[in-house]
């Protein structure tokens, strides 16, 4: 069963503060991770293989 709600007050203005926290914060994570991702990543774009085993991905 689904049960919805009428808001009502909830304007552009209320919601933009919340979605410019949420974007800060995304852009923070997305910063880190690509940051510990590119220790893996060859210029060519590849994976180096032996680095991503040594730290975990083993068979």
């Amino acid at each position: 069963m689904f049960a919805g709600f009428n808001l009502t007050g909830l304007d552009n203005q209320f919601l933009s503060h919340y979605k410019g926290a949420g974007e800060v914060t995304y852009n923070q994570q997305k910063k880190y991770v690509q940051k510990k991702l590119d220790r893996f990543i060859l210029d060519d774009g590849s994976l180096m293989g032996r680095r991503c085993s040594k730290i975990g991905f083993q068979r």
